[in-house]
């Protein structure tokens, strides 16, 4: 009877990335894009718990013949870290990335940012941006007016229902505003199924 929870606990991850069909495809598209040279910012957005980091591993293992991947997290923190999730990716890609961390000039930041997904084409993900630190919110605002030019795809999840007025990834980088959003971006909500009565 031992193996039967390991089963379940496979067989459910599986049925909830299969009502995920949605967001893969548009995760996919925008790849599809990428590798074209149109690149795109992807918002997951979702409550904990509803899947978002399942979605994003299950693109990453589809994108990994097709893309270079990277993939920074934001902590839930007292004190964010400044740039935090660049951090975790700047130690995955080293050279200027990682070199500009170290310093303390923001524009060489931006620019190896954009450096990294210039190298075509690029997956790089930055969970919880719910979390996010203002330093990171500024590059991920400075990347998505850009990232249209580039091989690249910028998936981004955050809880929606974590986020207050003001508040990061949405407001921050016009995407939930009354402003039309900028050329590149895409919104792939994560929603709990309903089930039939």
């Amino acid at each position: 009877m031992a193996s039967a929870a390991p089963f379940c606990e496979h067989r459910q991850v599986a049925v909830d990335l299969a009502e995920r069909a949605t967001e893969l495809r548009a995760l996919d598209h925008a790849l599809d894009a990428a590798v074209a040279g149109e690149g795109s910012v992807v918002l997951v957005s979702g409550e904990a718990g509803i899947g978002k980091s399942s979605v994003l591993r299950s693109f990453l293992r589809a994108a990994g013949g097709r893309a270079r991947s990277f993939v920074g997290a934001c902590d839930d923190l007292l004190t964010p870290r400044a740039f935090g999730p660049l951090r975790d990716i700047g130690r995955q890609t080293g050279g200027a990335l990682a070199a500009a961390l170290a310093g303390d000039d923001r524009e060489s930041v931006f620019a190896a940012v954009l450096d990294v997904l210039a190298q075509a084409p690029t997956v790089c993900a930055v969970e919880d941006a719910h979390w996010a630190d203002e330093a990171t919110l500024d590059v991920l605002r400075h990347v998505g007016r850009r990232i249209v030019d580039l091989p690249a795809v910028l998936v981004i999840t955050y809880r929606d229902d974590e986020l207050g007025a003001g508040h990061a990834p949405c407001s921050r980088c016009s995407v939930r505003s009354r402003r039309p959003r900028p050329a590149g971006w895409c919104w792939a909500a994560c929603r709990r199924p309903r089930w039939p009565e």
